[in-house]
């Protein structure tokens, strides 16, 4: 090989060299974005069955205190309930919670 025939093949090799690496890099990136957001869609089940046969709702947290709150003021309350039946859970409706004053 010439000289310039030479220099083209090491530019061309070291081409090559960076275009697999940059995919390589893009591809450990999306898998790494993959991984982080697949784990995210899974449910955070805390609850071991309690009962056997049938659903079973559960309110892992049963009393909320707010403090005082002035009247017509809104207050957002997150609420976690889990099926600790060990059959699935289907909801016909949508659920709805009763509010119980000075509970």
């Amino acid at each position: 090989m010439t000289g310039r025939k030479a220099r083209r093949h090491q530019q061309s090799a070291q081409q090559k060299k960076m275009i697999w690496t940059v995919l390589g890099g893009l591809f450990l990136i999306a898998a790494a974005v993959g991984l982080a957001f697949g784990t995210a869609r899974k449910p955070n089940v805390r609850a071991t069955p309690e009962v056997t046969g049938a659903p079973r709702l559960k309110v892992l947290q049963e009393r909320v205190d707010l403090g005082d709150v002035k009247l017509g003021r809104q207050v957002q309350v997150d609420i976690e309930v889990v099926n600790v039946g060990d059959q699935p859970l289907r909801l016909s409706e949508e659920p709805w919670i009763e509010v119980v004053e000075g509970c």
